[in-house]
């Protein structure tokens, strides 16, 4: 055996775990994002009643849209404050496992943060506008 396939067998098992590693990682990227979906859209459907009630009295539709979504981007800024500490923290337990990265890798923490955001704006907008735009009195008279 040549030396190159010495060591490429040597690997295989730690290859493997990182591609399993990568795989559930993204699995639980897709869960989260999914979940916050969830609960984000939950709240904002929610207030429906809310929304139509500040529409009738005078409100623009931009402005409760606005007022939505700076209630979601704080949500989601807490949130993934929370989970970059979380990483940060728990980083240094697993360094030693991982190779040619760092547990505190700008890009991906970056990436992750920021497609977890997106999916929190979307979550949010997408109900919100959908309330705004309803009428008024169908949404009162449903209360």
């Amino acid at each position: 055996m040549t030396v190159e396939e010495r060591l490429s067998a040597s690997l295989t098992a730690q290859r493997l775990t990182a591609l399993l590693a990568a795989f559930f990682a993204g699995v639980a990227l897709l869960l989260a994002g999914i979940g916050i979906y969830g609960l984000i859209s939950f709240h904002v459907t929610k207030r429906t009643a809310e929304m139509s009630i500040r529409v009738a009295l005078g409100a623009q539709r931009r402005q409760v849209l606005t007022l939505v979504m700076k209630e979601v981007l704080l949500i989601g800024l807490t949130g993934s404050a929370a989970g970059l500490a979380a990483c940060a923290w728990t980083g240094k337990l697993i360094a030693h496992l991982l190779f040619g990265t760092s547990a505190t890798n700008p890009l991906l923490l970056g990436s992750t943060v920021f497609a977890l955001i997106s999916v929190a704006i979307l979550a949010g907008f997408f109900p919100a506008r959908r309330a705004a735009e309803m009428d008024q009195m169908n949404a009162l008279r449903s209360e």
